[in-house]
């Protein structure tokens, strides 16, 4: 039985797709491809000399356009890959941690700070965040703790004396995170990103201001002041 041949003139723009698709498919052999695709090009694809060689030949041959169809396909289309969407804005959601205890060098949250932190996370649950950072002490890691826990995400800890680094990551194109600070850090980690942070806030009682700061993928921010949970009182 006559091999099965090709055109030459297909034979190193075939390869060349070989490779090139091999290379976005993760896991997948180029070199068996590229050897499977020598032998099916000089009609050598012989799977052994027994009674069933002329119906192994053409399942190997079908086989090896199926390969190279779905090679083609990868190569050709490179859009069905999931890429970053760097043409969408960078979204910050920045909060003071929630009412705190006044004993202890470290305090924890109160019951309305918990009320608070869980609202939070009922607010936040579908905007699409997928980092939450606090920094480490018990009232900001309690704060951003219900929203992690309900996204499945860990809280990543940050350093307030290193917010350059941190304002930096927040401004990745299409990235929605969660930062969860102090009165003094969140409205300079809000200038930092190009935004308003407005008056300052009141230490004694403000816990329900709530920054959504927007960064366009050309550089543009927008601050948008919102309040969630129990009303500040003045």
């Amino acid at each position: 039985m006559h091999g099965f041949h090709l055109d030459d003139r297909l034979i190193e723009p075939l390869k060349g797709l070989l490779v090139r698709a091999g290379s976005i498919i993760a896991g997948f052999p180029v070199v068996i491809v590229l050897s499977s695709f020598l032998k099916f090009r000089d009609g050598r694809a012989v799977l052994d000399q027994a009674s069933h060689q002329d119906s192994s030949k053409r399942r190997y041959r079908r086989t090896c356009l199926c390969v190279i169809a779905a090679l083609a396909c990868g190569w050709v289309a490179p859009s069905t890959i999931a890429e970053p969407e760097l043409s969408e804005p960078a979204l910050i959601f920045l909060v003071r941690h929630a009412e705190k205890q006044t004993a202890g060098d470290d305090p924890a949250l109160t019951g309305a700070g918990l009320q608070r932190a869980n609202e939070l996370a009922r607010l936040l649950s579908k905007s699409g965040v997928v980092a939450v950072y606090s920094t480490d002490f018990a009232r900001t890691r309690d704060t951003a703790a219900p929203l992690a826990e309900q996204l499945g995400l860990q809280v990543t800890l940050y350093d307030w004396d290193q917010m350059d680094a941190l304002a930096a990551e927040l401004k990745t194109p299409g990235r929605r995170s969660l930062v969860v600070g102090h009165s003094d850090t969140t409205p300079e980690l809000v200038r930092l990103l190009g935004g308003e942070p407005g008056a300052a806030i009141d230490e004694s009682g403000e816990y329900d201001r709530l920054y959504v700061v927007r960064i366009e993928p050309d550089g543009t921010v927008t601050t948008d002041l919102r309040r969630y949970g129990k009303p500040h009182s003045l």
